[in-house]
């Protein structure tokens, strides 16, 4: 009887043990197909994203606000780019200054 009971406790061990395996497996290959899709489409999902806040911005603070708010990120951006040694940002710098 007892052996019964433990045989039963180790084949519910054994069940769980292979359902946490199929869950860590699934989880896997969703994360897989995430990095692959992130990969193919990473500039489309930021740039939607950036005209989705641009646009809610522009339906609730205005455009000349919007307007000063992408401005003010440039600079910082800019700023931070130059900050970090950016070897692009500083050419590009160098040569919109050049020009103007």
């Amino acid at each position: 009887m007892m052996e019964n009971k433990n045989e039963k406790y180790d084949s519910d061990i054994y069940e769980m043990y292979k359902l946490e395996i199929a869950r860590l497996k699934r989880r896997k290959e969703r994360n897989q197909k995430l990095k692959k899709y992130w990969f193919f489409y990473k500039y489309r999902i930021i740039y939607m994203f950036i005209a989705l806040i641009t646009s809610i911005s522009l339906l609730n603070i205005g455009f000349l606000k919007t307007l000063l708010i992408w401005i003010l990120m440039l600079i910082g951006f800019t700023f931070g780019s130059w900050k970090d040694g950016n070897v692009k940002t500083l050419k590009k710098l160098i040569k919109f200054f050049k020009k103007y």
